[in-house]
């Protein structure tokens, strides 16, 4: 089971470097990566979430989803303590303390969270991935949003909710809590543009990547944020979630979605918000280059020792 996890993880990887030799190479423009994206966040994903699952919400299922919900809180929370207790008495002016603690709470869940989570515990995991984001766009839309901006800018912070990822999250634990399945026609319909979402989305990732740009001199003021976020966390998590008894499931779902590198709305949120868009790029495409490591060595610690 674990090699053939390995083995899909493996092909997700090379379609990130495809990605990114497509751009290198000029086969694709790097700037058909913003509509790309808008695809697969507005269309593909939507549908994807909104016909992955066929089962019966049970009560141990929600017992699960309560569990994952208050530790992907548990997890923003400590991992933001630790931020600033390893920041405290560093020269880093406030502007890109918040920048680098943005980039170290909250990880690239959507685009390798969720297609890793369903490759290793299918629907019933992605479900619970689903459950541990939620938690994540909220904080993410209020005091992630609230890092990132001057205060001088005023913005409105529940937009996302209109979001149609975000929609078809909330729509499919209703279908799931109440039984609902689209009719057949449009069910094969939506499972076949959705199936396009995880390839997509991991070139995006490949397109995204700026290592032309990165100044590897000053990749040392990303160790700290890299090591807490891809190791630290998701390697306590681990011992934690074992010594509870926590099952499988649930701990392999929090283990990958935490340990998952920065997400790429750190350097959108830079670009709208007049912030250090070439530091966050950096931090990005580094901690995503590091997890090409990190998460087999998750995957290697749950299918082995848990």
């Amino acid at each position: 089971m674990y090699l053939n996890v390995i083995e899909t993880i493996g092909i997700f990887f090379l379609l990130i470097f495809m990605g990114l030799a497509a751009k290198q190479l000029k086969l694709l423009n790097g700037n058909i990566s913003p509509a790309l994206t808008q695809l697969v966040m507005n269309l593909t994903l939507p549908l994807l979430l909104l016909t992955a699952f066929d089962f019966e919400l049970e009560l141990e299922l929600i017992r699960q989803s309560l569990l994952v919900a208050f530790t992907s809180l548990v997890i923003i929370v400590v991992t933001a303590l630790m931020f600033r207790q390893t920041v405290k008495y560093s020269n880093t002016v406030e502007k890109e303390k918040n920048l680098l603690e943005f980039l170290c709470l909250f990880g690239n869940t959507v685009f390798i969270g969720f297609p890793i989570v369903l490759v290793v515990f299918q629907e019933t995991g992605l479900f619970l991935a689903i459950i541990f984001n939620l938690v994540n766009v909220v904080i993410v839309w209020t005091y992630g949003l609230w890092l990132m901006t001057p205060k001088d800018i005023k913005v409105t912070k529940l937009k996302f909710l209109k979001e149609p990822t975000v929609v078809a999250m909330f729509a499919s634990i209703v279908m799931v809590a109440l039984k609902l399945r689209i009719p057949s026609p449009f069910l094969e319909t939506f499972e076949t543009i959705g199936s396009m979402t995880f390839p997509l989305s991991f070139i995006i990732i490949g397109l995204t990547l700026e290592i032309d740009k990165i100044r590897f001199k000053e990749l040392r003021k990303y160790f700290a944020i890299t090591f807490i976020r891809l190791l630290f966390i998701p390697i306590l998590l681990f011992v934690i979630l074992k010594l509870a008894s926590v099952s499988l499931m649930v701990a392999g779902v929090v283990i990958i979605m935490a340990g998952t590198p920065s997400g790429v709305l750190a350097t959108i949120f830079a670009e709208t918000y007049e912030g250090n868009v070439r530091m966050a790029s950096e931090g990005v495409v580094f901690t995503t280059l590091v997890s090409i490591v990190t998460i087999p060595v998750l995957l290697f610690l749950i299918f082995k020792f848990y």
